[in-house]
């Protein structure tokens, strides 16, 4: 299992839109948005879990920047 840090997400970004743009680069296996605790408004990062390390490697070259 592979987790990869996702960071600098829109505020507005949910987990099913961080789930399908990953989806298309292999299984995912869970995501968690990290959400302030007292607003619980995004704070702009999420934790992407795939069980392929290939997947998630190919995630990585195309989604970064």
């Amino acid at each position: 299992m592979t987790q990869i840090f996702v960071g600098n997400l829109a505020f507005t970004a949910s987990e099913a839109d961080v789930r399908y743009a990953f989806e298309s680069y292999g299984r995912v296996s869970s995501v968690r948005m990290m959400a302030d605790a007292s607003t619980n408004r995004s704070r702009g990062f999420a934790f992407v879990s795939m069980p392929r390390l290939d997947d998630a490697e190919e995630a990585i070259k195309h989604l970064s920047g």
